[in-house]
């Protein structure tokens, strides 16, 4: 059963919350600042969830590997 939008969305942002969290504390073991962390996790969130979505609603219409 192929998936909805709103399922492929929701999905990519609960994946998004849990990565961004983690590349976050990453970025501020390396930088020791919030403010510059929080630069790097912004553009990567946005760029993130762009081309996770996109790779979801492409993946949605192949079937090779569906029953």
């Amino acid at each position: 059963m192929p998936e909805t939008r709103k399922r492929s969305l929701i999905k990519a942002l609960t994946y998004r919350i849990c990565v961004t969290v983690v590349a976050f504390l990453i970025a501020y073991w390396a930088t020791d600042s919030v403010e510059k962390s929080l630069e790097v996790i912004v553009l990567y969130l946005m760029g993130s969830m762009i081309i996770y979505y996109v790779h979801e609603r492409i993946w949605n219409r192949i079937n090779w590997g569906r029953r």
